[in-house]
């Protein structure tokens, strides 16, 4: 519910800061490039350090820190009196949503049994989704009645009911050696390249590439991710200037999508035996495969039913994604791998922002988005090669029945009553 309702507020507040500068400040476009730049580069930053401080602190400490932030940044963005103003308070904005994703990805193990990761990942992404289409709409609401600002009174006010149903949640205790070791044989990690206390971003990034399967899922994530962000760049104008259609049809299309991501996370749902390295490089094929449809022609029918399997594809990785970090990575170092998703993701945003449009002037602006979807079907292929060199048994839950017995390695726990390991 938490998650469900803080993603709604988010989708709201995105929509606020474009009206603001917009319509209020009448800001230029490279004026808005530098917004989503301070938006952006905190994230990095931020999911760096959120990361080391998940497998410290426990998620729910720093997903309640997080959140914290986010509602400050939204409060200090409904009072901004300039667009200098607006982009110092995005930056705190910024800097709580990068907080909040390596949280929110390594919550679930702490939360249900791991019999049932893979529903509570599923149901985790259709909150996600379902938020990306209600907040919009909240948003455009809220535009309607209250003016350009109240959006992030939305956000506010979702903050608030966020961080109330996270300070509900109880952690499951978690025997860290009893449910790692055998997860370090399987990953193959020498001491080494297991980081300790106070080693830095670079630590968790080797640690990281050494795990085959949070190294398989990062590689399959971040070149997903370029393909994407094209589209977030693109998208509008090829609405416009290939569908020849506005705005609303750019609403409709998008909520198609939507649609189709929830389709696919319930789908992911009750398809335990699907959670293999093959099948989640197949999901990358989906998507390339939809992006492809989606953009190939001026038909908005065929750009529906493209920009939905689309939909459907991400529907389907991103619960299985996660699963397999969760089942092949140790779970005193969720946070570490997780942080570094997230903070290679949001710096990946930046590439495609700066070399989207000089591609659309040299090759056009639907010929570029149809390489991104060729480039995410060559990513694909990459994934089936090397999916066979990832131990299935890692990543499938067979030992999921095995109960995570409490094991106490220090004296002073932490604040979520989840033990606190000394790397």
């Amino acid at each position: 519910m938490g998650e469900l309702v803080s993603r709604s507020g988010s989708a709201a507040s995105f929509i606020a800061v474009w009206s603001v500068g917009v319509y209020e400040f009448g800001v230029s476009p490279g004026v808005l490039s530098l917004l989503a730049l301070c938006n952006t580069l905190p994230r990095v930053a931020a999911s760096m350090v959120a990361g080391r401080m998940v497998d410290r602190h426990g998620p729910r400490v720093v997903l309640l820190v997080a959140n914290v932030i986010g509602l400050l940044g939204s409060l200090a963005q409904f009072a901004s009196p300039t667009p200098l103003a607006l982009g110092l308070a995005s930056i705190v904005a910024g800097a709580g949503f990068g907080a909040f994703m390596p949280a929110i990805g390594s919550m679930t193990p702490r939360v249900v049994e791991p019999r049932h990761l893979l529903p509570a990942n599923a149901i985790l992404e259709l909150t996600w989704q379902i938020g990306f289409i209600v907040g919009p709409l909240a948003g455009a609401l809220a535009i309607l009645v209250g003016g350009t600002r109240a959006p992030f009174l939305f956000d506010i006010v979702t903050f608030v009911v966020a961080i109330a149903c996270i300070a509900a949640v109880r952690l499951r205790p978690v025997a860290p050696d009893a449910a790692s070791e055998e997860e370090v044989a399987v990953a193959e990690v020498t001491p080494s390249t297991t980081p300790r206390r106070g080693d830095g971003f670079r630590a968790s990034l080797r640690y990281t590439w050494s795990l085959p399967v949070a190294r398989f899922v990062l590689v399959l994530n971040c070149g997903s991710w370029i393909s994407i962000s094209f589209f977030i760049v693109l998208e509008p104008l090829f609405v416009d200037q290939v569908l020849h259609k506005g705005p609303a049809v750019l609403g409709l299309l998008q909520t198609a999508f939507g649609i189709g991501a929830i389709l696919g996370a319930a789908m992911a749902a009750r398809a335990e035996r699907r959670v293999t390295p093959m099948f989640v490089a197949l999901t990358i094929a989906i998507c390339g495969a939809g992006m492809i449809l989606y953009t190939i022609s001026s038909s908005v029918i065929v750009a529906a039913a493209g920009v939905s399997c689309w939909g459907v594809g991400l529907g389907l990785w991103a619960p299985f994604a996660r699963t397999m970090i969760h089942r092949g990575v140790p779970v005193t170092h969720h946070g570490r791998v997780n942080g570094v998703m997230s903070s290679l993701q949001s710096a990946l945003e930046i590439v495609p922002v700066l070399a989207a449009g000089q591609l659309a002037v040299l090759i056009g602006i639907q010929a570029t988005l149809v390489g991104a979807g060729v480039g995410s079907l060559v990513l694909a292929a990459w994934g089936c090669l090397a999916a066979p060199s990832i131990d299935r048994s890692a990543v499938t839950g067979q030992a999921d029945d095995d109960e995570i017995v409490t094991t106490r390695h220090t004296d002073r726990p932490s604040d979520d009553g989840v033990a606190t390991v000394p790397y």
